[in-house]
């Protein structure tokens, strides 16, 4: 929460809390120890695949250490590698840097 107070959450910190809590286990299991999420209908046959988390932590990982360390220096041409053949859309890689 310092990171964040202080404005100094990069890209690094993201994957860390990522990690974190891909460690407790599935995110399902985690949304229901939340008060008022595991009687909450509209969540109740709610699925996350774990491939939706590690294609954003690919994104991550895929940017250089600058870019991860000053997201400002993230703009459209850089979110979009086509070089990289595990690219995916446009509009999927802009919505995960969104």
């Amino acid at each position: 929460m310092r990171k964040k107070r202080e404005n100094s959450f990069d890209f690094n910190d993201f994957l860390d809390q990522l990690e974190q809590v891909q460690n407790m286990g599935p995110i399902e299991d985690i949304m229901k120890m939340i008060p008022g999420m595991a009687n909450n209908p509209a969540l109740k046959n709610i699925k996350v695949d774990p491939k939706d988390m590690e294609h954003t932590k690919a994104i991550v990982y895929s940017m250089t250490p600058q870019e991860r360390e000053d997201p400002d220096l993230l703009n459209p041409s850089s979110w979009f590698r086509p070089s990289d053949p595990r690219s995916e859309s446009y509009d999927q890689t802009v919505q995960a840097n969104a």
